[in-house]
């Protein structure tokens, strides 16, 4: 599975949102955190009542299959599917083994089954061939 299904708490890799992640991360029930930590995703515009100190983000987040720009790698395949080498398209399989136009397992099952009955038949005759020249 994906190493963010694990990180992102019940709601798994398909609906884990950046808030969700961290909500996850930050919370000492889930048995990873040693403590309690409130994140809380502010938008660009809202600083109002933030400390002089703190700068929010203005960088543009970096997708999974984009390098860092100090060469960092990106993430793997299992991780991110964009990341993935693109795999060619698997060949059309043969079409169906066919005698007569008709499967040809089912033919060749007919024509065992003929040849068994036909077995049959000529041991049944020699069988009683056998006993009128006997008696």
């Amino acid at each position: 599975g994906f190493a963010i299904s694990t990180m992102c708490g019940r709601y798994g890799a398909k609906l884990c949102t950046a808030q969700r992640w961290y909500d996850f991360q930050g919370d000492s029930s889930n048995g990873l955190a040693p403590l309690d930590i409130d994140f809380q995703i502010i938008k660009d515009s809202d600083v109002e009542g933030l400390p002089d100190d703190v700068i929010p983000y203005n960088g543009r987040a970096l997708r999974c299959n984009e390098t860092t720009p100090l060469g960092g790698e990106v993430c793997s395949c299992q991780d991110c599917q964009e990341s993935c080498p693109s795999m060619p398209p698997l060949p059309q399989p043969p079409p169906p083994f066919s005698l007569f136009g008709i499967d040809g397992f089912f033919v060749l099952s007919i024509i065992l089954l003929c040849l068994l009955i036909l077995a049959f038949l000529l041991y049944l005759i020699v069988s009683c061939l056998m006993d009128s020249t006997k008696g």
